[in-house]
C-alpha cells in the first residue's frame, strides 16, 4: 500500500509575522476562548431575540432554542478550524523536493495510543533514525541555536565523548557536512521565532539529534468530516449533564426539605431544600458528566483508531519484507519539514518510503558505516579503510567519501521509484496486473505481424 498524505507544508515568510507562525500548543487556549465566546454570543443573542419577541417568557424560549444552536455551531467550527490548522498551517516546508537519508532506526516504530497521545492530537506512527555515520554518543545533551566558535559548536555532548568531538569536529552532527547539517541543523530563517526545542520539552530533545519520521493517520480528516456530528454529540451530552444536575437538584431538594422539616419545621425545610438542591445538582451533574465523558471518549477513540498511520505502508523493500524495528538499517524518503506544534524540530512528514538496506542482524559493513574514536587496532576496518580513518570519522577524506558513497547508493535505489519515467511505466496496463503475467499468460499487445 502506498504512503498516505493528509497534510501540506507551507512556505514560511518572516515578513508576514505573526500570521505566518505555525500552529502551536500555545495557540489552543486562545482558540478555546474564541469559540467559547462564539457559543456565548449565539446563546445570548437567541435569548435577547426571544425576550424582544415575547417578553418575558420569550427569553426562556430563546435560551432553550439557542443552546443547541450555540453548542453545535461553536464545537463544529472549532473542530474544522483545528483540522485546517493541524493539516495546513503546522508544518513549514524546508526543501522543495522530497529528501532522502540513511541511518539506523533508534526508536520505534511507535503507534499513537489514544490514552497516551490524545494530548498530541493525531494518530500517526513514527520512528527516529540515527543518521549515518553517527552513533548514540554523538547526541546533543543540550542544544543551542547559535554556533559557538569551538567544538562542539551547537550545544553540549556528554563527557567523555565531548573530547572526541573536540578532536574530530567534523563528526559533530550539525557540522558533519553530510546528513546532520543538511537535515537537522537549525535554520536562520526560523530564528528567533518560531524557534527550536532547546530544552523546553526535554523528553523530546532527542529529535534535535535524530531524524524523526512520521507516517500519517487520518484522524483530523475524519474530525473535519464529522465536525457537525460531533457538535450535535456535544450538545446532546451537555444536555445530558444539565439534566443530571437538574434531576439531582430536584431529588436533593426533596430530601433536604424532608430532613430539615423533621428537625426545624418549615424553616428547616427551606434551608434543607436549598442545601440539598445544591449538593444534589453537584452530584447529579458529576455523575452525568462522567457518563457523558465516557460516551464522548468511546466515540472519539473509534475515530482515532479507525485508520492510524502505519510506517509499513511506506516500506518499499522486497528483498526482506520483515517489519521495520529498532536497529533496522534503513534509507528513508520524505517531505522535509519543520514541525511547529511542539517546541520545533525537523522531520520527514509524511514518510514517503522506507527501505531496509540490509536484513536485520547482519554485520554493519554490509550496509552502513559508523565512526568510532575507540576503534580497536585488532579489528579489521570495513571497505578498505584504515584504523585511523575509523577513529577520525568524517575528518578522514577516505571515510567521508565512503559514507557519501553509501548514502548515494541507497538513496538512488529509494528515489528511483518516485521518478516520473518510472511512475509512467508503472501506470501502463501491462504493469497493473493482479495475477502475474507468467501465471495467466497475459502479454502486452504487439503490432501486426509483417511477412
Amino acid at each position: 500500500m502506498p504512503f498516505k498524505k493528509y497534510t501540506q507544508c507551507y512556505e514560511f515568510k518572516r515578513e508576514n509575522l505573526p500570521s505566518s507562525l505555525p500552529y502551536r500548543k500555545s495557540d489552543i487556549p486562545g482558540d478555546v476562548l474564541v469559540f467559547l465566546t462564539m457559543a456565548l454570543t449565539l446563546w445570548g443573542s437567541a435569548t435577547v431575540i426571544g425576550l424582544a419577541a415575547a417578553p418575558p417568557f420569550g427569553a426562556l424560549v430563546g435560551a432553550i432554542v439557542g443552546f443547541p444552536i450555540a453548542v453545535t455551531t461553536s464545537v463544529a467550527a472549532a473542530l474544522k478550524h483545528a483540522s485546517s490548522q493541524w493539516r495546513f498551517h503546522r508544518l513549514i516546508c524546508l526543501s522543495a523536493r522530497p529528501q532522502c537519508a540513511v541511518g539506523t532506526v533508534s526508536h520505534g516504530p511507535k503507534s499513537s495510543v489514544f490514552e497516551e497521545e490524545y494530548g498530541d492530537f493525531d494518530n500517526d506512527e513514527y520512528f527516529d533514525v540515527r543518521l549515518m555515520p553517527h552513533h548514540d554518543l554523538d547526541d546533543y545533551a543540550t542544544v543551542q541555536t547559535v554556533a559557538e566558535s569551538t567544538s562542539p559548536k551547537w550545544g553540549t555532548i556528554t563527557p567523555p565523548h565531548d573530547s572526541h568531538i573536540e578532536d574530530n569536529p567534523a563528526n559533530e552532527i550539525y557540522e558533519d557536512g553530510l546528513q546532520g547539517e543538511r537535515l537537522l541543523r537549525p535554520r536562520p530563517l526560523l530564528l528567533p521565532e518560531p524557534g527550536y526545542n532547546t530544552g523546553q520539552e526535554p523528553e523530546e530533545l532527542h529529535t534535535a539529534s535524530r531524524l524523526h519520521c512520521e507516517a500519517e493517520g487520518d484522524f483530523w480528516v475524519r474530525m473535519n468530516d464529522l465536525a457537525l456530528l460531533f457538535g450535535l454529540l456535544a450538545t446532546a451530552l451537555a444536555a445530558l449533564t444539565a439534566a443530571g444536575a437538574a434531576g439531582g437538584s430536584w431529588a436533593g431538594a426533596g430530601m433536604g426539605c424532608a430532613l430539615g422539616s423533621w428537625f426545624f419545621g418549615p424553616v428547616g425545610c427551606l434551608i434543607g431544600s436549598i442545601l440539598g438542591g445544591l449538593l444534589g445538582a453537584l452530584f447529579g451533574g458529576a455523575v452525568a458528566g462522567a457518563i457523558s465523558k465516557l460516551i464522548f471518549d468511546a466515540i472519539l477513540k473509534s475515530v482515532f483508531d479507525a485508520a492510524p498511520g502505519e510506517v509499513e505502508d511506506a516500506n518499499v523493500g522486497d528483498r526482506n519484507p520483515a517489519p521495520i524495528v529498532a536497529g533496522s538499517r534503513v534509507a528513508v524518503l520524505g517531505e522535509h519539514v519543520y514541525d511547529g506544534f511542539h517546541s520545533g524540530w525537523h522531520e520527514f512528514h509524511p514518510l514517503m518510503a522506507v527501505l531496509k538496506v540490509k536484513p536485520d542482524g547482519g554485520t554493519e559493513p554490509d550496509a552502513m558505516l559508523t565512526w568510532n574514536p575507540a576503534f580497536s587496532p585488532a579489528a579489521v576496518p570495513p571497505y578498505g579503510l584504515s584504523t585511523d580513518d575509523m577513529k577520525q570519522g568524517l575528518r578522514s577524506t577516505d571515510f567521508k567519501s565512503q559514507a557519501v558513497k553509501l548514502r548515494d547508493q541507497w538513496c538512488a535505489e529509494l528515489t528511483r521509484a518516485f521518478e516520473e519515467p518510472v511512475r509512467k511505466t508503472q501506470q501502463k496496463m501491462e504493469h497493473r496486473w493482479t495475477i502475474h503475467p507468467l501465471v495467466d499468460g497475459c502479454r502486452p499487445a504487439s503490432g501486426p505481424d509483417v511477412g
